[in-house]
C-alpha cells in the first residue's frame, strides 16, 4: 500500500491530496466543458441559438468529462461530512448556505448589466431560451444550475449525515436508484421525468462523499473500481445503442443514466487516486489546488 492509500480520513485538520487535486481540476474541468464547446449561431430564421457541441451531433465530446461534476460533489460532501455531525445543524446550514448566496449577488448585478447591454445592441433574446435572456446572458447563466442542486444538498447534510452513520446506509442510496427508475418510466411513458429527480441523483455522489470521509471507499482495490468502470461504461453505451437515453453525459432531464454517470465518475476518481495523490506537489498541481481549489472552491466547499 502506497503512502497515498494511507490517507483514510477526511478531518479540518488534515489535508487530503486527493481531495485537493480533485476539486481544483473539475473547476477548471467545469469551465471547459460549458465554455469551450457552447456554440453561438444564428438560425435560419436569424435568431441567436446557444447550443452545446455535443447536443448538435457530436456527443462524444461530453464523455473525457464523466469525471467533472463527480469531481466537484464528492469533495464538497466529504468535507462536509464530519462538520455537518459535530455541528449543530442550524449553525452549519447558517454558515454553509450563506457561503454559496454570498456570490450570487455580485453575479446577479454583473448579469443584470450584461442583460441591458446585449439588449441595447440588439442582440435580442437567445432562441433556445424561454424567458427572454440574450444568448449573451444565458451563456454564463446556464453552468450554473449546480448551484440549484448544492444548496439543497447542504440544508440537507446534518440529517443525511447522521442518518449515513446509522443502520439505513444500504438503503439510502438504493432509494434513490429506485427513485430514479420510477422517474425513468415516468419520462419513457410521457416525457417527462419527477422533478426532483434532477436533485436525487446527484445524491449519489453526495453519499459517496460520506464514505469517502468515514474512509468506506478507501478499503476498495483498484482493481475493482476499474471493473466498475468498465462495467458501467459498457452499460451506458448499452442504454445509449438501445435507446432511449441520449448519447452525451450530462443530459437534461436526469435520469438512470445520470445515476450511472455517478457511479462511474466516482469510480474512475477513486481509481485514480494513488497517482493523483503522488502528483498534489507537482508545481503547476499546487498552483491549481491553491489558487483555484482554495481561493475559488473554497467558496463552494
Amino acid at each position: 500500500m502506497t503512502s497515498a492509500d494511507q490517507v483514510a480520513k477526511v478531518s479540518s485538520t488534515t489535508r487530503d491530496p486527493f481531495l485537493d487535486v480533485i476539486r481544483a481540476f473539475a473547476m477548471i474541468a467545469v469551465i471547459a466543458n460549458h465554455y469551450l464547446y457552447t456554440l453561438l449561431f444564428r438560425n435560419q430564421q436569424g435568431q441567436f441559438e446557444l447550443v452545446m457541441l455535443q447536443e448538435n451531433g457530436n456527443p462524444w465530446v461530453s464523455w473525457p468529462f464523466i469525471w467533472e461534476l463527480q469531481a466537484f460533489f464528492l469533495p464538497a460532501a466529504a468535507l462536509s461530512y464530519s462538520a455537518a455531525l459535530r455541528t449543530n445543524w442550524r449553525v452549519f446550514i447558517g454558515r454553509r448556505v450563506w457561503r454559496l448566496l454570498v456570490p450570487v449577488v455580485p453575479l446577479l448585478i454583473g448579469l443584470i448589466l450584461l442583460q441591458v447591454t446585449t439588449s441595447a445592441a440588439g442582440m435580442g433574446k437567445c432562441a433556445s431560451w424561454t424567458t427572454g435572456l440574450t444568448c449573451a446572458t444565458a451563456m454564463p447563466i446556464s453552468p450554473l444550475w449546480f448551484l440549484m442542486v448544492l444548496v439543497p444538498l447542504t440544508i440537507a447534510t446534518p440529517l443525511l449525515a447522521r442518518a449515513w452513520r446509522g443502520p439505513w446506509r444500504i438503503v439510502m442510496p438504493l432509494v434513490v436508484v429506485g427513485f430514479s427508475l420510477i422517474s425513468d418510466a415516468r419520462w419513457i411513458s410521457t416525457g417527462s421525468t419527477i422533478p426532483l429527480n434532477d436533485i436525487s441523483v446527484w445524491l449519489l455522489v453526495w453519499f459517496a462523499g460520506f464514505a469517502y470521509a468515514e474512509g468506506t471507499l478507501l478499503r476498495v482495490r483498484a482493481v475493482v473500481w476499474w471493473r466498475i468502470v468498465v462495467g458501467g461504461s459498457l452499460v451506458m453505451v448499452g442504454m445509449v445503442v438501445v435507446g432511449p437515453y441520449p448519447p452525451w453525459i450530462g443530459s437534461s432531464p436526469r435520469t438512470s443514466m445520470a445515476a450511472l454517470e455517478c457511479v462511474v465518475g466516482v469510480s474512475l476518481l477513486m481509481a485514480l487516486r494513488s497517482p493523483l495523490c503522488r502528483i498534489r506537489d507537482r508545481k503547476f498541481v499546487d498552483l491549481c489546488v491553491r489558487q483555484v481549489g482554495d481561493r475559488v472552491m473554497g467558496v463552494f466547499l
